[in-house]
């Protein structure tokens, strides 16, 4: 009888993986009562039968007792949605308010993931923030309620969207599912490989399938991190009268300190100046002790002639 390498049988049994693979991905759609968690004392599927007899000589009270409610498909299933959320509050000091937002984000389990200051030049004063605050998704509204009650804030702009990603995430686990079975056949096949070519050709195949095993596993990880945690995008900005009125000096120490701060550019400016002013005339004397070099050259070799001249 006649013995097939097992590098040569490695198509078919991939052929073969991948269709039972296609025949078993329905197979959660096609009953999705495996997914219902059972009601406590509620009878299963098998044992229905067995307690029919049981069930007709019950009291009359029992039997008229309603029964367990059984959760909806739609609950049951662990849904997964990604939640994001954009505030702009107008406040009077935004330090503070940078404070008490940040606070709110680590009083519901959440963290500040990203933060940015801005302020006009030569400003002491921070006049706008920005924040990304990760907050437990379950407690998104509550952050919301809680970042509209800073101390004088107003709100200027909201916004929130969401995506479920629910089917996606089901498709990556089928996929992780089909590719782990994938991967203890190669591996029943690495157990009895023979020769050093089927060795090398079944951990190549299996090097493949680890590597996309990984790279669903990080997804379906940043799937859970972004459903789990909502992200709140916060911006923070002084009112519109108040960023008017700080538009220039407000007193007289302020107006003095800016004066110099000019005068010492407009020095700095005419001390260029004066450079570039140096630096030109003498780039120019040199073309013009040339020229004058010239003239006077010419004009003597000129008075030997006129003077031998008729009179």
């Amino acid at each position: 009888m006649r013995h097939w390498p097992l590098a040569a049988l490695l198509p078919v049994v991939a052929f073969v993986l991948a269709a039972c693979g296609e025949a078993a991905a329905p197979e959660r759609t096609a009953s999705p009562e495996s997914d219902i968690a059972v009601a406590p004392g509620a009878p299963t599927f098998g044992e229905s039968a067995r307690d029919a007899s049981v069930s007709s000589t019950a009291p009359a009270a029992a039997k008229d007792a309603p029964a367990p409610a059984v959760p909806a498909l739609a609950s049951a299933l662990d849904r997964k949605v990604i939640f994001n959320a954009t505030l702009s509050l107008a406040v009077n000091d935004v330090g503070a308010a940078f404070q008490q937002a940040s606070r709110v984000a680590a009083g519901l389990g959440g963290f500040v993931d990203k933060s940015s200051y801005s302020s006009p030049a030569g400003s002491v004063e921070t006049r706008t923030a920005s924040l990304t605050l990760r907050v437990p998704a379950a407690r998104t509204q509550d952050a919301l309620a809680a970042l509209r009650q800073i101390d004088g804030a107003r709100v200027t702009a909201e916004s929130s969207r969401s995506s479920e990603v629910t089917e996606q995430y089901t498709d990556l686990q089928s996929r992780q599912r089909n590719l782990e079975r994938t991967e203890q056949t190669y591996l029943g096949l690495l157990q009895q490989a023979k020769t050093v070519q089927d060795i090398l050709t079944i951990n190549d195949r299996l090097d493949g399938v680890r590597a996309q095993i990984e790279q669903i596993q990080g997804r379906l990880k940043m799937l859970d991190a972004l459903s789990e945690m909502a992200t709140v995008d916060l911006s923070l900005a002084l009112p519109a009268a108040a960023r008017a009125s700080t538009g220039g000096p407000t007193g007289v120490g302020e107006a003095f300190v800016a004066a110099l701060d000019w005068s010492a550019d407009a020095l700095r400016y005419l001390a260029a100046a004066g450079v570039v002013g140096v630096v030109a005339v003498v780039w120019l004397a040199i073309p013009a002790a040339v020229l004058i070099l010239g003239v006077r050259f010419l004009r003597r070799h000129r008075s030997p002639s006129s003077a031998g001249g008729p009179a």
